[in-house]
């Protein structure tokens, strides 16, 4: 009898470590997945309500155009002025960052505090260094 007992707690932990095992696996395939997808893909299911307000200039396509290196000038011919323009040097430099930028340029804004899509791209010394698009879950 008690090894019956002993055999059926034996398969009984069998069988919850392959369930967890499982989901581990399945979670991990679908992260691998999400992540290949583009950056907004997972976020879309969440963005229904989103509200965001861009430069008159700009279009995604523009933006999806800007490289790492490009000068002001060239940013500006492919998506015209941004929404704003923000010396960033003291706010985001700090000894233990290994970004260092002086420049930011906004081409995205929520109207009334909500979630909204971040077009914002970074500058040092006149060139792009970092482009963020992502999105702000408020």
């Amino acid at each position: 009898m008690l090894n019956l007992e002993a055999e059926k707690a034996r398969v009984e932990d069998e069988r919850a470590w392959r369930t967890r095992l499982l989901w581990v696996l399945m979670t991990g395939v679908f992260m691998t997945n999400t992540a290949r997808c583009d950056s907004d893909w997972l976020l879309s299911l969440l963005e229904m309500d989103a509200q965001t307000e861009y430069a008159p200039g700009y279009t995604e396509a523009g933006f999806q155009r800007v490289t790492l290196g490009m000068t002001f000038d060239e940013v500006r011919e492919l998506l015209g002025p941004p929404l704003g323009d923000y010396d960033v040097s003291q706010r985001i430099n700090s000894p233990h960052s290994k970004e260092v930028y002086t420049r930011s340029w906004k081409y995205s804004r929520t109207p009334n505090s909500t979630s909204y899509h971040v077009r914002e791209i970074f500058f040092h010394e006149g060139r792009v260094m970092n482009i963020d698009q992502s999105y702000y879950i408020d």
